[in-house]
C-alpha cells in the first residue's frame, strides 16, 4: 500500500508542476496578446482555475486516502503480524471501505472503530462480525465510534454474547434509549 501512496503523491506533484507551468504560461500569452486578448486571456485563467481545483480535489483525495490507510495501519498495529495475515488485513479494508461508502461514517471512522474493538481484545474476524453493528450503534446514539466500539465490546463480554451479535446488542440498546429517559451510550456505560 506505500508504493501506491507515494505513486499518488508523486502524481499529484507532478499535476502541480504542470498547473504551475500552465500558469506561467498563460500569464506571459495574456500580456503578449494585451488588450485584444482579454477574453482569451480569461478563458486561459478560467481553465487554469478548474485545473487548480481539480488539483485542490486531488489533494484532498490523497490526504483521505492516507488518514484511512493510517487509521487501518492502527488497527493492524494492536495484532500479532501472525493474527492479520495479508489477506485477512485486505478483507478487513474492504470492509471499512464498503461500511464508508453504505453508512453515516467514513472508511477512516470505520477502521478507527475496528481499531478500538481490537485494542478491546477482539480477534479480526470478531471484530469484521462486530464492527457493522457498533457503526449502527454509534449512529442510534448519535455517539462518536470509538465510544460505540467500547460500549459493544464491554456489552458482549459482560453478557457473553458472540461477536456476530453485536447487531442484536446495538438494536437492544437503541430501542431501551428510545423508549427510556437514558442515552444510548449512558446505558452503555452503565
Amino acid at each position: 500500500m506505500a508504493i501506491e501512496f507515494g505513486a499518488i503523491l508523486k502524481l499529484k506533484d507532478e499535476f502541480t508542476k504542470v498547473a504551475k507551468a500552465a500558469n506561467d504560461k498563460t500569464t506571459v500569452l495574456g500580456k503578449t496578446l494585451g488588450g485584444v486578448g482579454k477574453a482569451g486571456s480569461l478563458a486561459f485563467k478560467g481553465l487554469l482555475v478548474g485545473g487548480a481545483a481539480a488539483i485542490g480535489v486531488m489533494g484532498l483525495s490523497v490526504k483521505k486516502f492516507a488518514d484511512f490507510e493510517s487509521a487501518m495501519l492502527d488497527m493492524k498495529s494492536v495484532y500479532d503480524p501472525s493474527e492479520i495475515p495479508d489477506g485477512l488485513y485486505k478483507n478487513m479494508t474492504d470492509q471499512a471501505k464498503q461500511l464508508g461508502a453504505s453508512t453515516k461514517f467514513s472508511a477512516q471512522e470505520a477502521a478507527q472503530g475496528m481499531k478500538e474493538l481490537a485494542a478491546a481484545g477482539m480477534k479480526p474476524d470478531q471484530v469484521m462480525k462486530a464492527i457493522a453493528g457498533t457503526l449502527d450503534l454509534a449512529a442510534a446514539g448519535e455517539m462518536e465510534v470509538a465510544a460505540a466500539s467500547e460500549i459493544v465490546s464491554n456489552g458482549l463480554n459482560m453478557f457473553g454474547m458472540s461477536a456476530d451479535k453485536a447487531a442484536h446488542f446495538a438494536d437492544v440498546l437503541a430501542k431501551a434509549g428510545a423508549l427510556g429517559s437514558l442515552s444510548v451510550e449512558d446505558m452503555g456505560n452503565s
